[in-house]
Order: C-alpha cells, then sequence, then structure tokens
C-alpha cells in the first residue's frame, strides 16, 4: 500500500501538463494499492490502462474524495506548441465501491 495526497483542483487555468500551477486543496490523505495495468496500449497514440483501490479513512466524505481522486489522477493537454508532441495525457475514472473504498481507472492516451 501507498499514501496519495487526494487534492480538489480549485482554478482551471492552466493544461494538464503545468496543473499543479494552479490552486489546489488537500482533501484527504488516504491509502492506495500499486497500480495494476489492466490494458496495454494498441496503437501509438494510446496508452496504457491501470486500476487502483483506494481505501479512504473513517469519517471521510465519498463524493469529495471521489472529485479530488479524479483531480490528482487526471491531467490532459500539454503546452507544446505542435501538435505530435508525444506528450502524455491522463483520464481518471473514479468508481465509489464503499463508504470508505474508490476504484480508480486511469486511460493513458499519448498526443500523435
Amino acid at each position: 500500500m501507498r499514501t496519495i495526497d487526494l487534492y480538489t483542483r480549485l482554478t482551471h487555468r492552466y493544461v494538464g501538463e503545468c496543473k499543479d500551477m494552479d490552486e489546489h486543496q488537500l482533501v484527504v490523505t488516504a491509502k492506495a494499492t500499486p497500480e495494476r495495468v489492466v490494458r496495454y496500449g494498441g496503437e501509438m497514440e494510446e496508452g496504457a490502462t491501470t486500476i487502483s483501490n483506494v481505501f479512504l479513512p473513517a469519517g471521510t466524505d465519498t463524493r469529495k474524495a471521489a472529485r479530488a481522486l479524479t483531480d490528482t489522477l487526471s491531467a490532459h493537454g500539454c503546452a507544446c506548441e505542435y501538435d505530435c508532441c508525444g506528450c502524455a495525457s491522463y483520464y481518471a475514472d473514479v468508481k465509489v465501491l464503499g463508504p470508505r473504498r474508490l476504484l480508480a481507472r486511469v486511460r493513458t492516451s499519448y498526443n500523435y
């Protein structure tokens, strides 16, 4: 298990590659299983898809934590001045499995 800080992204002024320059708020610190690859990329622009279980501490608002997990794991859009740069974008889909358990599926796509 690893520890992961879940942040809600408060502003959206920058693309995913530079999202660390936006304002964020810590929602909760959770435990997560290591990512497991469930699908390998097939084409040049299609990357791997991974899943991970995330366990929340007692008393956490599950909906807020799910939104924060999506914000934390997603990063799409690059700051390159040209197309086909090869930058990776990450798209997180989070499902609530229980009051303290989330499932995160992250799909990777490359700009080609």
